[in-house]
């Protein structure tokens, strides 16, 4: 019982749509703005305060009740005014992910690759906002 007990948990564990370490990422506030960093990954970015977070699949489903679109996410934002989301995903996988739902956008901060994927409904200025927002971090 206890190995079954065991082999689940890690299974759990091992299909996470999120980084094994977006739990470091960091929520805080700088300029007036909300300050998403993780130093493991080299990341750091300014957004709105109108977003919630998530940097776990519990977090996610009490934000969204979907399942993630994305795997390798290092956080998912959303905003209810105007309703948009977008997921910030470390190295991803597949180098070529397509979706009808969202504009994917690539960055490269030291070796890591971040894709930036912004649902369309987003508002154009605040996509710009939020892509030039995004810099190298401090490991």
């Amino acid at each position: 019982m206890k190995y079954l007990l065991f082999v689940c948990s890690i299974f759990a564990i091992g299909c996470s749509p999120f980084s094994k370490i977006a739990e470091e990422t960091k929520i805080g506030s700088e300029d007036n703005y909300v300050s998403v960093s993780n130093p493991e990954a080299n990341f750091h970015s300014l957004t709105f305060g109108d977003f919630e977070f998530a940097v776990n699949q519990k977090q996610f489903r009490n934000l969204n009740p979907a399942k993630p679109i994305f795997r390798n996410i290092l956080f998912y934002a959303i905003a209810d005014q105007p309703t948009y989301d977008y997921y910030v995903l470390e190295n991803p996988k597949n180098r070529t992910i397509v979706h009808p739902d969202y504009i994917l956008k690539d960055t490269l901060l030291g070796n890591t690759q971040i894709t930036v994927a912004f649902s369309k409904n987003a508002p154009t200025s605040d996509l710009d906002f939020i892509r030039s927002k995004i810099s190298l971090g401090k490991k």
